[in-house]
């Protein structure tokens, strides 16, 4: 392997890493484990999902006797397709010469020994990118509260740890709002550090436009005009207008529910919002996502409710999820870092009612070049990788699920 090229590096990659589609998703990415990825039909630029949007209505009633009786006319239901636009994201990463040739001419165990941990890292840092665009998908990271000399404060309701976890050096943009048009404050506002118990984003560079109010976004996800990035599930939850085509304000089955809890959480609140979701043909199992810190309340009060039997020389308490029962079945509570901490989101079997769509799960192949992986860096002594994903997610049943909102201590 004295003379290796790029052809020989993009082989020895595959033989270690396949494409490179994250296979091991990691415990974070409770969506992307959880929501397969498939391959719609496409028309155009589009993906379609079909929806039922209204039942049949061309009955006829008839008393004993009526014989012979009319008919009323057909009134066909709805079922329409929803499109669904895939958004891509890409990754790049950079590797010396020296590193990657030194350990290819070992072979392939030294190769992945060197390698493994930027790729590791490259598909972790996406899959916690892809984690966070299938939740707050065009609805921002987080709403500042305050601002002081670029130490940003954000909300209570907002905040969540997960989040800003491992962000260091990420480049965010403040905007006024999550609306289609809106006024951008300052650009590149980079994180320094993030200190968590005062739920502080302390960033460098200009910010000194930066106010209370104003919502955070991952530098590039939108424009003060359109977003770049998929519209997640707290915004298919948020929808009263059109939305992948569709009018929520002409189909109530378009309308997510809406739930205030306006305190902690408790099994009443969670079973209330439920039923909001029953009311709306939710007659399956479904899944609750909390934030972190809610569901252990959630956990405290279960653990608090047993009672131990015989002595023991251990005792054993807590549990990894929370099952409910209700007029829909079963509704397992699941704890997510990335959910903040003012609200949660009920979602009706996720594997069946929710679909993840687009021209390309992660993969560190090139459209039409799929034979190369590595990339020469011009005027630099590296080589590059790059990870790439066009996808989206959409609900097909948004009227039996209910966001809940208003969660506090």
């Amino acid at each position: 392997m004295a003379n290796l090229g790029a052809n020989d590096l993009s082989n020895l990659f595959k033989k270690v890493y396949g494409d490179g589609t994250i296979k091991a998703v990691p415990k974070f990415a409770k969506l992307m484990e959880e929501i397969p990825y498939s391959q719609q039909e496409k028309t155009g630029d589009m993906y379609e999902v079909s929806v039922l949007l209204a039942h049949e209505q061309g009955f006829t009633y008839g008393a004993h006797g009526d014989s012979n009786f009319s008919l009323n006319a057909a009134i066909a239901g709805s079922v329409q397709k929803a499109q669904v636009r895939g958004s891509m994201i890409v990754l790049r990463s950079g590797l010396s010469y020296e590193d990657i040739y030194k350990a290819s001419q070992a072979g392939a165990a030294a190769f992945e020994a060197a390698t493994s941990l930027v790729v590791d890292n490259m598909q972790r840092s996406f899959a916690k990118r892809l984690e966070l665009s299938f939740l707050y998908g065009q609805r921002g990271l987080g709403t500042v509260y305050g601002n002081t000399s670029g130490a940003l404060v954000l909300t209570d309701a907002t905040w969540a740890p997960g989040i800003w976890s491992a962000m260091k050096s990420c480049k965010l943009e403040a905007f006024t709002s999550v609306s289609d048009s809106t006024t951008q404050h300052d650009t590149d506002l980079v994180v320094a550090s993030v200190t968590h118990s005062s739920k502080t984003v302390t960033v460098t560079g200009t910010s000194s436009s930066v106010v209370a109010g104003d919502i955070l976004f991952y530098k590039g996800a939108r424009t003060t005009t359109a977003f770049k990035e998929c519209a997640g599930i707290d915004k298919i939850l948020s929808n009263t207008g059109t939305l992948f085509n569709i009018a929520a304000d002409t189909y109530e089955l378009w309308k997510s529910n809406s739930r205030a809890v306006s305190g902690a959480i408790s099994m009443l609140a969670i079973q209330n919002g439920i039923a909001d979701a029953v009311n709306m043909g939710l007659m399956e199992d479904a899944k609750l996502y909390l934030p972190t810190k809610r569901w252990n309340t959630l956990n405290s009060n279960e653990a608090a409710l047993r009672r131990y039997g015989a002595y023991s020389q251990k005792a054993e308490n807590g549990s990894e999820s929370i099952v409910y029962h209700s007029a829909n079945g079963a509704t397992e509570c699941v704890a997510h870092p990335f959910v903040k901490e003012g609200e949660a989101f009920l979602i009706p079997n996720p594997k069946k009612r929710v679909k993840r769509v687009g021209a390309s799960n992660v993969t560190f192949r090139r459209p039409g070049k799929a034979e190369e992986i590595f990339l020469e860096v011009p005027d630099y002594a590296g080589l590059e990788l790059r990870a790439f994903s066009d996808q989206a997610i959409v609900i097909e049943t948004p009227a039996q699920c209910t966001k809940y909102t208003g969660i506090t201590d």
